[in-house]
């Protein structure tokens, strides 16, 4: 338990903004619960609320403090869907594919992440890593000069 013990000190010395793109997964809810109340992070829920408010209840979950944006009526919606866009067109993949690309919860996190919105995305606990790695990679891309992709997970 000590390196998570480090791992939580540190986050809690300066929490960050953290985006959840699966927030209607319990474990998702009861983990960002947990975090806020630990001020080890300040979640970021994606998704309908109406959804995410009603797995919270069947859970017994209060997410009273917990930030939740739908990225279906964000108002970045059209500025993300311009950055993916701009990042995604040599790949001959149109305007509209992007805006409909973008309403995935995990594009939108992971362009929240480009654009500075939010420090952070967690996901895979209901997407693949392929599926994680690959908007994160469209979406953010990698640091110049790197060219290898890692992940790992501790439980």
């Amino acid at each position: 338990m000590e390196v998570l013990d480090q791992i939580r000190r540190r986050a809690a010395e300066r929490p960050r903004r953290i985006v959840f793109p699966e927030a209607e997964e319990a474990r998702t809810l009861h983990a960002v619960v947990r975090l806020a109340a630990e001020k080890i992070a300040m979640p970021v829920l994606l998704g309908d609320p109406q959804r995410i408010h009603r797995v919270a209840d069947r859970e017994k979950v209060n997410l009273s403090g917990v930030e939740i944006v739908d990225p279906a009526t964000s108002g970045q919606l059209r500025d993300l869907s311009r950055l993916y866009y701009e990042r995604v067109r040599a790949r001959g993949i149109t305007e509209d594919e992007a805006g409909r690309q973008v309403l995935d919860p995990v594009y939108f996190g992971a362009l929240l992440v480009a654009s500075g919105v939010v420090d952070g995305s967690v996901s895979g606990a209901v997407h693949t890593t392929a599926e994680t790695v690959r908007a994160a990679l469209r979406c953010i891309g990698l640091r110049e000069g790197i060219s290898i992709v890692s992940s790992f997970f501790l439980m």
